[in-house]
């Protein structure tokens, strides 16, 4: 624990802390895996992995660095290495890849997933803490003038190695996922049900929506009017 009684003001300064060349007004290096809390207490952006923070907090993912050698049954959200053989880790991160062998003096490391959440357990009888509460913000006043709030999450998947096709822009794994109001998939404006299925590109001979299942036991589609 520190104590500061008397703080000098030092003018044009970055501070360090686990490092000897900040490179920022406050620069936190963690070796042993130290947890860093901030508490931002202004109107001032947090930048976490970035210099140049474009919201009140700006987090990004680290460039190749993580080890993990990847999981061949689980995906939770990070990348499969060549081929998609094995999966990120349970963290998000992306799987690294090293030819069969895990070396880290030549092993290709997957990047980190920009943020980790995880809701708080709760006592017996007692429910958990969401992970991610998510609001988008209201648009402002006059009413009537077709501005649109700010969504609540919004979510892109990261780039292929074509560069061209992208990763799941979301992937749910749990028994239900609940959703309110009208459901677009290929538009975004689903004014026309519940869920409304487009297909915008003109070019494609894409089925609006194809369906299939491997237990003969169970419906392929079924609809309760």
């Amino acid at each position: 624990m520190l104590y500061f009684g008397k703080i000098k003001k030092i003018e044009n300064s970055n501070v360090g802390i686990g490092t000897t060349s900040p490179v920022g007004k406050l620069h936190v290096n963690s070796s042993d895996g130290t947890p860093f809390v901030i508490n931002a207490t202004n109107d001032g952006n947090v930048g976490i992995g970035t210099t140049s923070p474009q919201a009140q907090v700006h987090s990004v993912g680290a460039d190749s660095a993580s080890n993990w050698a990847g999981d061949t049954t689980n995906y939770y959200g990070g990348g499969a290495a060549s081929y998609g053989t094995i999966f990120g880790n349970q963290y998000g991160a992306g799987a690294g890849y090293s030819y069969g062998v895990q070396n880290t003096t030549t092993y290709h490391k997957g990047g980190n997933a920009g943020g980790y959440f995880k809701g708080g357990s709760s006592d017996a009888y007692s429910g958990g803490g969401a992970g991610i509460v998510a609001i988008g913000g209201d648009a402002g006043t006059p009413q009537n003038s077709l501005a649109q709030g700010g969504a609540g999450i919004y979510a892109q998947g990261g780039l292929n190695d074509d560069s061209t096709t992208r990763a799941y822009a979301g992937y749910f794994n749990g028994n239900t996922v609940v959703m309110n109001g009208n459901v677009g998939i290929g538009t975004t404006a689903p004014t026309a049900g519940k869920l409304q299925i487009s297909n915008p590109d003109t070019t494609s001979n894409l089925i609006g929506i194809y369906l299939t299942n491997n237990d003969s036991d169970q419906y392929g589609l079924y609809i309760d009017g």
